[in-house]
C-alpha cells in the first residue's frame, strides 16, 4: 500500500490488523522509477482493453 507518510501506514495497519484480527507489518520501500514506469504501462495497457472491448 502506497501511502503519503509511515504515520498514515502505521493507522492503515491498525485498521487492517482490527478487520483480520491478525497482526501486520509495516515496510518501508524504496521508490523504484523503473517498477513505477512498468506498472504505469501495465495500467495503460489495461485501460487500452477495456476501451477496444467497449467498441
Amino acid at each position: 500500500m502506497d501511502v503519503p507518510s509511515r504515520e498514515d501506514a502505521l493507522k492503515w495497519a491498525a485498521k487492517i490488523a482490527a478487520a483480520c484480527r491478525c497482526t501486520q507489518e509495516v515496510r518501508a520501500t524504496a521508490f523504484d522509477p523503473e517498477l513505477e514506469a512498468m506498472l504505469g504501462k501495465v495500467a495503460v495497457d489495461v485501460g487500452a482493453l477495456k476501451t477496444r472491448d467497449r467498441r
